[in-house]
């Protein structure tokens, strides 16, 4: 019991999460059931796209290609 005293007198400083993350996080909290399914799914989309990309370079021209990206 005492820890959790001490947890709820420590100044904000030295908690980890920042004004914009417990805004996020609240706003996520109170989202609807659906609207969790849509982003979840999305994101597995995007991870799952991730790990198929390929970045290939053309070590002969580097200067010339340093930031194109070549898409298949």
């Amino acid at each position: 019991m005492k820890k959790a005293a001490s947890q709820a007198t420590e100044p904000a400083e030295s908690n980890p999460i920042s004004d914009a993350d417990r805004e996020r996080l609240l706003r996520d909290i109170y989202r609807l059931d659906m609207e969790k399914f849509k982003l979840f799914t999305e994101m597995l989309r995007r991870n799952a796209l991730l790990k198929k990309a390929v970045i290939k370079h053309k070590k002969n021209n580097m200067d010339v290609f340093d930031d194109e990206l070549l898409r298949f």
